[in-house]
């Protein structure tokens, strides 16, 4: 009876342990140069899934949420129109004010030049809405972003790059 103790004493931290690790971090391959040069190209990242709230790894729903996406976040989310998994920046939080121009669109002091379908989707409005966000690549000639397919569901945010590149 008293190995039995002794096994779960050190069993069930562990697997408690592996179970919160494997919801809230994940690793990441930085694919293509759309962050170059923050991110290059083929290194990995760990994802902080819980910097904003809790998800289940199969959902789209944050069941609890507890931090809002911020300016700079560098995020990681799955696309509006193809629901691939990418890496960007957050340059466009919740709530936050823009001036639409002729396809292009101004958040405070950074232009963005915009397709014919986010110009549409933005034109009635003036702020980014509550439950969206827009991003964008660092590499803007060589990044397809909000600037392409829209602004991003907050729920599609699997979590926020954590540290600095590591190669494999």
């Amino acid at each position: 009876m008293k190995s039995l103790d002794t096994l779960t004493i050190i069993a069930l931290p562990t697997l408690i342990a592996v179970v919160l690790m494997a919801v809230t971090v994940q690793a990441v391959q930085i694919e293509g140069v759309s962050m170059s040069p923050t991110l290059p190209n083929g290194h990995t990242m760990l994802v902080n899934r819980a910097a904003y709230g809790l998800q289940l790894p199969v959902l789209d729903r944050y069941l609890a949420v507890w931090s809002a996406p911020r300016n700079g976040d560098i995020i990681v989310y799955r696309t509006p129109d193809d629901d691939s998994i990418v890496v960007k920046r957050l340059v466009g939080a919740p709530g936050e004010r823009f001036t639409l121009r002729e396809h292009s669109m101004r958040i405070g002091d950074r232009e963005y030049e915009l397709s014919g379908y986010t110009y549409n989707q933005l034109r009635e409005l003036t702020r980014i809405p509550d439950n969206m966000v827009f991003a964008a690549g660092e590499n803007a000639a060589r990044s397809r972003d909000s600037r392409h397919y829209g602004l991003v569901p907050i729920d599609s945010i699997r979590g926020r790059i954590m540290g600095t590149p590591f190669g494999l």
